[in-house]
């Protein structure tokens, strides 16, 4: 399989940290390991819950500032893709391992749900709702880590938080950082720091370079005590960081392209390398990856306001921050024999349509757009809202399953596909789309199954749904719900399903979020109801996203009734 077209660097707007800085910080950080070793449980809990504050008291210049650098007004409600996926979620992220540092020093472990055993012996761990406000904020939603085989229900604390429970030496770690979503480097940089025990040095992407004083100013309690620190560059310093003798572990998102050539080389060499499996580096390497993202739709009775519903559903998972996502929607998987199919397409088109054209801000996305889409134009339409220069939102339906290439590759752009199989029963259906998902769509980070509760009903269609979630090999697994959904969860593991390599890199090796610190995780489950009320904030014709998300940054960074009565109200009007 293939993965990513190859993306341009972002233009350096901001200057590169000079290599003799570089030198120094990195010697600081290697000073400061033993520090770090001996710092006590409850001072990590203290200053994760100073860097919710600090965060807080950055999150509208943070906002603000992205949104100019995305083209975005900040009074209109797409703004609120800033507010959640940035000071947002990396609040959620701080406030739920202050959390679990508390449980695991007062109890011995980090706080759990549920345990359960499925009847194939795997065991299951809810994990969300978390508290109070998930349930109210987020009625229906359930989310569940599935532990490796192997790991008994009696077990489950003793494959968590192993930092925490037998002595781990401190090394130092670079975390060369995503350039689309800003919550991801420094939450990268935070579960290496508290659930890994390093200390850390983060490159930011020139893409959001920019980002950077908001992110020293949210995390200033770790760096003023040596243990992180952010640094400029593009690939020629992310070349200098990986090789240099200081740096013990790394930790890459991107594309499969830019980790072969930061694992094995660039161009011809570096090729060769991999075919042969000889790494150039013998570091520990952790990353987290592209994806084509399927959608897996389970036939059925579905009324026009369901038609309606989940046409913008999947809509949204593709629209959100321009289509600059590893976990968008890609490929939609139907039915050939569905009643309903053509429906559904058009309910997806016109949900496009009334989603206003996002300003292009990630480089090559034109590029990748016309290479992605030029095999098959004469199957694409084109979508969107005009008044903003930018790219379309751009459909290719009706795609045969044996044509591979747009299921081969990730073209991180605005375009998705739809494709039908045939099945005599629907059971036998789910069954042919788990198999397609797995064995001919690149990546396993995540997957998306829409099913009507009428359908469930069935009892062959509700074991096959279940046996699909079992079988799909993703790292997390959605049902009737953005797979994107477990990465704000934040207890839940984020990365890709295990058993990756290095030189078959797939979406990823390792984990990160897991607030909960699970050590032996295999996927995280995330189910909703068929239609979601109040109107998932992501959707793209949420008209109170901006207020709702700006206020439930508030009620993260300090729960309590009357924060949360200030986001439930422009919620319930979305």
């Amino acid at each position: 399989m293939s993965g990513t077209i190859p993306i341009r660097e972002g233009e350096h707007l901001v200057p590169d940290t000079a290599r003799v800085e570089i030198d120094h910080r990195l010697a600081s950080l290697k000073s400061a390991r033993s520090r770090w070793e001996a710092t006590p449980v409850k001072v990590r809990a203290a200053m994760l819950d100073q860097a919710v504050a600090d965060t807080l008291a950055a999150s509208r210049d943070w906002v603000e500032d992205a949104c100019r650098a995305k083209g975005i007004k900040t009074r209109r409600p797409v703004a609120g893709e800033e507010w959640q996926s940035g000071p947002g979620l990396l609040i959620r992220n701080l406030r739920l391992l202050a959390r679990t540092l508390r449980s695991i020093e007062s109890k011995g472990h980090p706080p759990v749900g549920k345990i359960s055993t499925r009847p194939e012996g795997t065991v299951a761990v809810k994990v969300f709702p978390a508290d109070v406000y998930d349930r109210v904020l987020f009625p229906g939603i359930s989310g569940e880590v599935w532990l490796e085989d192997g790991v008994g229900r009696d077990e489950v604390f003793d494959h968590m938080a192993s930092t925490y429970r037998r002595p781990t030496p401190s090394v130092v770690g670079v975390v060369l950082g995503a350039g689309n979503l800003a919550s991801i480097p420094p939450m990268d940089a935070i579960y290496k720091s508290i659930v890994e025990n390093q200390v850390v040095m983060v490159k930011m992407n020139p893409v959001n370079g920019y980002l950077a004083p908001h992110l020293e100013r949210s995390l200033g309690v770790f760096i003023n005590a040596g243990l992180l620190t952010f640094i400029q560059g593009g690939a020629e310093i992310g070349e200098y960081l990986v090789s240099h003798p200081d740096v013990e572990t790394i930790h890459i998102t991107g594309s499969d392209n830019a980790h072969h050539s930061i694992v094995f080389g660039p161009g011809p060499e570096g090729e060769a390398r991999r075919r042969e499996r000889s790494p150039r580096l013998t570091k520990r390497i952790t990353s987290e990856l592209g994806n084509v993202t399927p959608v897996i739709v389970v036939p059925g009775e579905w009324s026009n306001s369901d038609l309606t519903y989940q046409g913008r559903n999947i809509a949204a998972g593709v629209t959100h921050n321009a289509g600059y996502n590893c976990i968008a929607n890609r490929v939609i998987v139907n039915h050939s024999g569905w009643g309903l199919r053509d429906r559904l397409l058009e309910s997806i088109r016109s949900a496009l349509d009334a989603t206003p054209i996002r300003p292009d801000y990630y480089p090559g996305s034109a590029e990748r757009l016309e290479a992605f889409v030029a095999p098959h134009d004469a199957k694409a339409t084109r979508h969107g809202k005009t008044g903003t220069s930018g790219l379309p939102w751009t459909l290719i339906a009706d795609l045969g399953p044996d044509d591979r290439n747009c299921f081969d590759t990730e073209c991180f752009s605005t375009a998705f596909v739809e494709t039908a199989l045939t099945a005599d029963t629907i059971p036998a259906y789910i069954d042919r789309a788990v198999e397609f998902c797995n064995n001919r769509v690149y990546g396993t980070l995540g997957a998306s199954i829409l099913v009507h509760p009428d359908s469930l009903k069935d009892p062959e269609v509700s074991e096959a749904v279940d046996r699909a979630i079992r079988d799909l090999r993703y790292g997390t697994v959605a049902v009737n719900l953005w797979a994107a959904v477990t990465y704000a969860m934040v207890t839940t593991p984020w990365g890709a399903y295990p058993g990756h390599t290095l030189d078959e890199i797939g979406s990823g090796i390792g984990v990160v979020h897991n607030a909960l610190m699970f050590d032996r995780p295999v996927k995280a489950v995330a189910k909703g109801p068929f239609r979601s009320f109040p109107k998932p904030p992501w959707f793209s014709n949420n008209r109170m996203s901006h207020r709702t998300l700006a206020a439930l940054t508030e009620l993260d960074a300090n729960p309590g009734l009357g924060k949360l009565v200030k986001t439930v109200v422009p919620a319930l009007f979305g």
